[in-house]
C-alpha cells in the first residue's frame, strides 16, 4: 500500500514538472518573439511573427481586447501569454491537465491603432489608455 502511494506521488510530481517544464518553454518561446517585434508592423505581421502555436488553454493570442478612443481611430491589442513573474502557479505542480491560472502579470499586450503596431508591454499599454481615455469595444 505505501509503495502505490509512493508510486502515485512520484507521477504526479513528474506529470507536474513535465507540464512546467512545456508551460514554461511557450511562455520563453513568446517572450523572445515580444522581443523582435517593431513599431508599424502590421496585425497580420505579428500573428504570423508569433504563430498560432498552443499549449493547452494557452494559444496565440491568448486573449484580445477592441477599444474605440476619442479620435475615432481603432485599438486593439493582443495578449500574448510570456508568463512574465517570477511566480510559478502553484496548480501546475499537481494536475495532469495543462490548466494554469493565467493573470495580466503574466501577458504581454501589443497595442494596435488602425491596423498597425503603435506599441507593447504593460507600461505603454497603461499609459495610453489612460491618457487617450479608451473606451472598451467589447
Amino acid at each position: 500500500m505505501k509503495r502505490n502511494l509512493l508510486v502515485a506521488l512520484c507521477l504526479v510530481f513528474l506529470a507536474g514538472c513535465v507540464t512546467t517544464k512545456g508551460y514554461e518553454k511557450y511562455a520563453l518561446g513568446n517572450r523572445l518573439k515580444s522581443n523582435i517585434l517593431r513599431i508599424d508592423m502590421t496585425k497580420n505581421e505579428v500573428l504570423a511573427h508569433f504563430g498560432d502555436k498552443k499549449y493547452g488553454k494557452l494559444m496565440n493570442p491568448y486573449k484580445v481586447e477592441t477599444y474605440s478612443p476619442s479620435d475615432n481611430s481603432l485599438i486593439v491589442v493582443f495578449f500574448y501569454y510570456t508568463h512574465n513573474s517570477d511566480k510559478i502557479p502553484s496548480d501546475v505542480f499537481f494536475k495532469f491537465s495543462h490548466d494554469v491560472n493565467v493573470t495580466d502579470d503574466d501577458l504581454t499586450p501589443v497595442i494596435f491603432k488602425d491596423g498597425k503596431v503603435i506599441g507593447w508591454g504593460h507600461s505603454f499599454y497603461e499609459a495610453q489608455k489612460l491618457a487617450k481615455e479608451w473606451k472598451s469595444k467589447q
